[in-house]
């Protein structure tokens, strides 16, 4: 099979897409992350009033171009209520990680956010009875190993650990793990729904 061949997105495997917008999600987060840090002097309901309003909007001009108007508001009158715990975990989740890197250093938010595949594992596991293959478990371990060297390295750093590192470091724990709730929860509802 010629290598153009493999690059067509109709021809991959569901978690080769998954992994292929993952990376890509990666990639936009690190400019996002950088220009809250800009804007960091600015109150911070106001940063996040005018990000979140712009992410909003993307997303409902998305689906009304794709689904059209009136199947839009179908979908937002028949949501349920595990439906809605899954809006407010992702808002709690969005919330903490961006008031993460505005206390604590961008790279040091980036690298635990890079843990939630382990929490969304762990999640799946005791939410959804999956089970964990090995290497997912070895993933888990130096996901787990790569957050301790982080907090141990911000708490026992030479100029010493303020409070805002510690601050930025427990949201940005908080944010992944919430996180990865809204993943699973994301899961379970599309597995039980008609």
């Amino acid at each position: 099979m010629p290598l153009s061949s493999n690059l067509n997105p109709a021809l991959w495997s569901d978690q080769a897409k998954g992994t292929a917008i993952s990376i890509i999600g990666i990639l936009a987060l690190t400019p996002d992350s950088l220009c809250v840090r800009e804007v960091s002097n600015l109150p911070i309901f106001q940063i996040f009033f005018y990000k979140f309003l712009f992410l909003a909007l993307c997303f409902l001009i998305i689906l009304i171009v794709s689904q059209g108007f009136v199947r839009c508001y179908t979908i937002w009158s028949e949501m349920n209520s595990l439906e809605w715990v899954a809006g407010l975990v992702w808002a709690i989740s969005n919330f903490t990680i961006n008031y993460a890197f505005l206390k604590t250093a961008v790279a040091n938010v980036l690298v635990i956010l890079a843990s939630n595949p382990m929490w969304t594992a762990i999640g799946n596991y005791f939410i959804l009875q999956e089970k964990l293959k090995i290497r997912t478990l070895v993933a888990c371990v130096l996901c787990f190993a790569a957050i301790i060297i982080v907090v141990i390295g911000q708490t026992t750093s030479s100029s010493g650990s303020s409070s805002d590192d510690v601050i930025g470091i427990v949201c940005a724990l908080i944010g992944t793990i919430t996180f990865g709730l809204y993943l699973i929860l994301v899961r379970y509802i599309g597995l039980h729904s008609g």
